[in-house]
């Protein structure tokens, strides 16, 4: 083989070699730059919350929405399935809306279990529906108390906040209820469920928590529930001295459930404490947020401000509070008030001052 053909060959094989090391190359390059699965899922993720933003949905579908609602296997299985089948599709459905049809599979499932657990799965779910009498779900708890462990495992503990959301279909039964449970296991659930409830006597049990309490959190569980029961009416002398207690968690705690209240005593409980405590930032940020929520707390503010009886502070902060967030009627109230005391009349100037720079002077202010 000459010289000159070896040294083509060569320069041909290398050629090869660099078109082949190229397209590999290449091949990393689009490799690497290419998304991963999990990038290509959150795009499509977003790209689906855009879609659903562009159409006004929320990112939580609707009970009666079709990605909601049960399948016909699963219904299926509650009114024909063996126990297995039926529990199986029981923990599915807790993610899922209720609609009649899941109702009416519901019933006939009910109509067929007899092991308790079962039994309590599906009246949580059937709880969801208005139309299921609240007896229904209430017989299905355990006869021991709630201080039982499986109060707060579930499915008990779901059929508890099955009942909690439909308190006030039967309040003289719930309450005390609630109460027991909302002691043991201090649940939002529980005390949202109880403040819905006009003022209720304390049960027995709470009365005996709030004077025996089990450690700390015992006791605070005992207070928020008296106070979520609408003790500032029927108990008054409680709420007294929870805001008078050397904790200020406790202090917090009332205050809070006051707040979370409609009742005219719990309110007015709860604007007479914040007005007692000026200069507390998170306290005055409590006030503000529940002006905002609506007119009737800013006029328990405005009560306390005009009333002669109350410290000359208390009233001084008041008036700064409705100043500064109250509504215009409200806001007017307070901006009409003089008074002669040293302390309280320049706090009072101020406060009409505030409220003229929000929302104008009066003919009156004018002459």
């Amino acid at each position: 083989m000459s010289p000159v053909f070896r040294v083509g060959l060569l320069l041909v094989l290398g050629l090869v070699l660099l078109a082949r090391g190229m397209e590999y190359l290449n091949d990393r390059i689009t490799a690497m730059s290419r998304p991963s699965a999990k990038a290509i899922a959150a795009q499509a993720s977003a790209r689906a919350a855009e879609a659903a933003a562009a159409e006004g949905l929320t990112a939580e579908a609707s009970p009666t929405s079709a990605a909601s609602a049960p399948t016909d296997a699963q219904l299926h299985a509650l009114q024909f399935g063996d126990s297995e089948a039926i529990d199986e599709t029981l923990r599915e459905l807790r993610a899922h809306g209720t609609t009649p049809q899941l109702q009416h599979a519901l019933a006939a499932a009910a109509a067929r279990a007899t092991a308790p657990l079962q039994r309590r799965a599906i009246a949580c779910l059937r709880g969801r529906d208005p139309a299921t009498p609240l007896a229904v779900l209430v017989a299905e708890l355990p006869s021991s108390d709630a201080r039982n462990p499986a109060w707060r495992q579930d499915p008990t503990r779901c059929l508890v906040d099955a009942i909690a959301a439909r308190a006030a279909d039967d309040p003289v039964r719930t309450a005390p209820l609630l109460a027991e449970c909302g002691l043991v296991d201090d649940r939002l659930a529980i005390t949202e469920g109880l403040r819905r409830l006009p003022p209720q006597p304390l049960p027995a049990a709470v009365a005996q928590a709030l004077d025996h309490p089990d450690g700390y959190r015992g006791r605070l569980a005992a207070v928020r529930i008296a106070v979520s029961l609408g003790a500032a009416q029927t108990a008054p002398t409680v709420v007294a001295a929870a805001l008078d207690d050397g904790d200020r968690g406790v202090r917090e705690v009332v205050i809070r459930t006051l707040l979370a209240r409609d009742d005219h005593a719990s309110l007015s409980a709860a604007a007479s404490a914040l007005a007692a405590s000026p200069g507390d930032d998170l306290l005055e940020a409590l006030a503000v947020d529940r002006m905002r929520q609506g007119a009737d707390f800013e006029r328990h503010l405005a009560a306390v401000a005009a009333d002669p009886a109350a410290p000359a502070f208390a009233r001084a902060q008041a008036a700064h509070l409705v100043s500064h967030a109250g509504r215009e009627l409200a806001a007017r109230v307070v901006a009409a008030l003089t008074s002669a005391d040293a302390t309280l009349g320049p706090e009072l100037g101020a406060a009409a001052q505030r409220v003229r720079q929000r929302f104008g002077a009066t003919n009156k202010d004018r002459r």
